[in-house]
């Protein structure tokens, strides 16, 4: 929600009390939507699961409920869990392109590991749909072997955009601070350092999801 607010939020003149006219960032206010809608379904499927593991499974107990990956809640929850990470990772690169002056160039590679991650996203959770056995899928070398590749894809993507943000923002702040002769103490060196230190977190968080 608080995204939201700051999509559709107005930013008001800091010469007076009157809006500056900038209005609605639309891209921001599409994918906070999206994320929204994908993020809560995926929480719905998730109490549903809970629900039939813990109180409707009668056969086998919770363990056995979610060792079967093949369940169709268990499906529509992957392909949720592809869509949301597909959107996340989009937005980096869109936000890889808009730091560095628009260069489609600079997006070429973490774009084709993006593509990558759709491909073998969707055979995943096609793999997992025509399961006949869902506990089983995990010994098997090809399903496995996608399953890696598909965490493999987006924390690629991740590391590439976030390294190239934090080395444009790192050489930009160089160059004006060589001009200007200012000390990494200066509200822009704040400002910069904050927007690293973003890109830090961004990095661990892929990783630990791992």
């Amino acid at each position: 929600m608080g995204c939201l607010y700051v999509s559709l939020g107005k930013r008001r003149d800091q010469r007076g009390p009157r809006f500056s006219g900038r209005g609605t960032n639309k891209f921001l206010f599409t994918i906070s939507i999206i994320l929204f809608v994908l993020t809560t379904s995926h929480w719905i499927i998730q109490i549903l699961r809970s629900a039939d593991a813990f109180i409707a499974n009668t056969s086998g107990g919770p363990d056995a409920y979610y060792d079967d990956i093949a369940n169709p809640k268990d499906v529509a929850k992957t392909v949720l869990y592809i869509a949301q990470t597909l959107v996340g990772d989009l937005t980096m690169i869109y936000r890889l392109y808009m730091v560095w002056g628009r260069n489609w160039k600079v997006v070429v590679l973490p774009s084709l590991f993006t593509l990558g991650f759709v491909v073998v996203g969707s055979a995943v959770s096609a793999s997992f749909a025509g399961l006949a056995n869902g506990r089983v899928v995990l010994n098997t070398s090809t399903v496995g072997r996608l399953v890696v590749a598909v965490f493999t894809t987006t924390l690629v993507t991740n590391l590439v955009v976030t390294g190239l943000i934090s080395y444009r923002v790192w050489s930009i702040y160089r160059r004006i601070s060589a001009m200007m002769q200012r000390k990494m103490d200066s509200p822009l060196g704040h400002q910069l350092s904050t927007l690293s230190s973003r890109a830090l977190v961004s990095i661990l968080c892929v990783s630990s999801s791992l």
